[in-house]
């Protein structure tokens, strides 16, 4: 938690860049988040940080329950992505992760798919379910809800299929 601490204004900051430049809707969480996180779940709550030249650029946290990694938030500087590949580094991690664990699966989120599948991970389909007490609030949330779409993505597969 110390370590954790020191770097926790570098790590909030990373996190803001992700969430600021997303176009996925989901809640800002709060910068003691991280150490919160920590306290309470202790070992099975990981972060990493990624160095460049003497100044964090990127980070991961993690959650093992029993057989699973759960990949949670993740944070970078945007230009040295580009050029360090910060992001997938960070996907290889959880991979890495989850077989010092020996987690038997790892969940990667709803996010960044396409660079997802690039490691192997492969997409699930979600149904989501909105219950509305209130008529006027029910009809139009049923109206906005059937215009979203599923963003248009390659589904890359790194893995040859076994050919016995």
């Amino acid at each position: 938690n110390e370590n954790l601490a020191t770097y926790i204004d570098d790590i909030y900051s990373l996190y803001l860049n992700v969430f600021n430049s997303s176009n996925t809707l989901y809640n800002k969480i709060a910068q003691n988040y991280f150490l919160q996180m920590k306290n309470k779940l202790q070992d099975a709550y990981q972060i990493f940080v990624y160095k460049f030249e003497n100044k964090v650029v990127g980070f991961g946290s993690y959650i093992i329950d029993n057989e699973n990694l759960f990949a949670e938030y993740v944070g970078f500087e945007m230009e040295l992505n580009k050029k360090l590949k910060i992001y997938q580094t960070i996907l290889y991690q959880y991979v890495s992760a989850a077989i010092n664990n020996q987690c038997k699966k790892v969940y990667f989120g709803r996010t960044g798919i396409e660079i997802k599948s690039t490691i192997g991970a492969v997409p699930v389909n979600y149904h989501n379910y909105l219950i509305c007490n209130n008529s006027i609030l029910h009809q139009t949330a049923k109206l906005l809800i059937k215009d979203i779409k599923q963003p248009n993505w390659i589904y890359r597969q790194p893995f040859k299929e076994n050919r016995n």
